[in-house]
């Protein structure tokens, strides 16, 4: 978490980490991986979630107005729909069939449906989709990042809301958490969040085939 920082921010601090790691790494800015050659020299790219599933699909984004037409979006697409609980859930799925293979040099994938980030800011233009951004490379994701939410009545909100899907049968959603809102009743200044898979880094850098190759113990388990 970084305070007082916002989305941009953050991809910007996504740009520099990648491209000091490369050139730390391999001396160079320019990574050679799973034989492509990845830039980390320049900006990341920018695309919309929903113009990025229209590009690759055919899709429009107007298909994810209702749950119903995006139902049928999906059963036309090939994938089943039957345990989609919402819009957002299925949008993420489309992405993931349509877009994130053909994401092979750095970019960030932005404006997630609030329904499958319910920790983020609304878009004030758009206030069903947020301020959070997902970074791909050579189709796999790398971080996951928001504005962070600090308004403690859309966030009780948002939570309330997930706590029901939990109960109506959504194992992805949830559980409503009360010390989590009286931190930001209490007063949580703006932030912006970042996770970052440190394995799937570590291949990047170092070729690795299977992230086998980059986890000090891949063969511990934990104890049953």
């Amino acid at each position: 978490y970084e305070a007082y920082a916002n989305m941009e921010a953050i991809q910007r601090l996504v740009e520099e980490l990648c491209h000091a790691v490369a050139v730390s790494v391999t001396g160079s800015a320019v990574v050679k991986t799973g034989g492509v050659a990845i830039d980390f020299s320049k900006p990341w790219a920018r695309l919309d979630l929903l113009q990025g599933i229209e590009e690759r699909s055919g899709i429009a984004p107007s298909a994810f107005d209702s749950l119903e037409s995006a139902k049928r979006a999906m059963a036309e697409a090939g994938l089943a729909s039957l345990t989609e609980h919402d819009v957002g859930g299925i949008i993420e799925k489309m992405l993931e069939r349509f877009v994130e293979p053909h994401l092979t040099q750095p970019t960030f994938v932005q404006n997630y449906p609030i329904e499958t980030s319910p920790l983020a800011k609304k878009k004030l233009d758009e206030p069903r989709f947020t301020r959070r951004f997902e970074g791909y490379v050579l189709g796999r994701e790398l971080c996951n990042a928001f504005g962070e939410l600090n308004d403690p009545i859309d966030q009780r909100q948002r939570m309330q809301l997930q706590a029901e899907q939990l109960a109506a049968g959504n194992h992805e959603a949830n559980p409503l958490d009360e010390d989590f809102l009286y931190a930001l009743e209490v007063g949580m200044p703006p932030a912006g969040g970042l996770g970052i898979g440190m394995d799937r880094l570590a291949m990047l850098m170092t070729d690795a085939e299977s992230i086998r190759d980059v986890i000090l113990f891949p063969t511990m388990r934990p104890h049953q």
